[in-house]
C-alpha cells in the first residue's frame, strides 16, 4: 500500500465515522412536534417543538444554543410524573420553563430563568413534562398556571402518575 491509498482510506472511515455520528445526533434532536397552550376552548400559543425524550437530549437540553426561534422551544418528556428540577448549566439564553403534569396542565412556571445559573428549578406539584420556551414569552403570550398543553397521544406511553 502507498502513503496516499492509506490516506485515502483513513479519510474515508474518518468521513464514515462522522456521518455516523450526526446521524444519531440529528436523530436524537430531530424529533419534532407541534403544539399548542390552550384556556378552555382557546388556542392562546403555538410552539414547534423538539423532543426530549432519553436520557442524552434531556441532559443537554437547549444548552450552547444562542438562538431559538420565537414559536420554538423544548419538551422534556420524563416518562413518568415525579418531582423534576433543572438548572440552567451552560444555557446561554433565558428562558421560560412551564412545568406540565400528566394530563398536560401547566402546573408550575419558571420565569425568565438567569443563563449560566446552577440554582435548581422545579415544581412541588409533581411533572411529567418541562416546556422550555424563550424566557418572557410565558408573560406576553399570557400562559398561565391551569392553561393545557395539547399533548401528541404518543406521549402518554411511559408511566402515567
Amino acid at each position: 500500500m502507498t502513503v496516499n491509498s492509506i490516506h485515502k482510506r483513513y479519510a474515508g472511515l474518518f468521513l464514515l465515522s462522522v456521518f455516523v455520528l450526526l446521524t444519531f445526533v440529528l436523530a436524537a434532536v430531530s424529533a419534532q412536534e407541534n403544539l399548542d397552550v390552550v384556556r378552555g376552548e382557546q388556542i392562546i400559543a403555538s410552539f414547534t417543538v423538539e423532543i426530549a425524550r432519553d436520557n442524552e437530549t434531556r441532559r443537554t437540553g437547549l444548552m450552547w444554543r444562542t438562538e431559538l426561534a420565537a414559536d420554538n422551544g423544548m419538551l422534556f418528556d420524563f416518562e413518568e410524573t415525579r418531582s423534576v428540577r433543572m438548572w440552567m448549566k451552560n444555557t446561554l439564553l433565558p428562558l421560560d420553563m412551564l412545568f406540565i403534569d400528566y394530563a398536560g396542565t401547566v402546573v408550575h412556571i419558571e420565569h425568565n430563568t438567569t443563563p449560566g445559573s446552577l440554582d435548581l428549578l422545579g415544581s412541588d406539584t409533581p411533572t411529567r413534562y418541562v416546556l422550555e420556551i424563550n424566557g418572557g414569552q410565558a408573560q406576553q403570550l399570557g400562559i398561565e398556571l391551569g392553561d393545557r398543553v395539547a399533548l401528541p397521544s404518543t406521549f402518554h406511553q411511559g408511566k402515567n402518575r
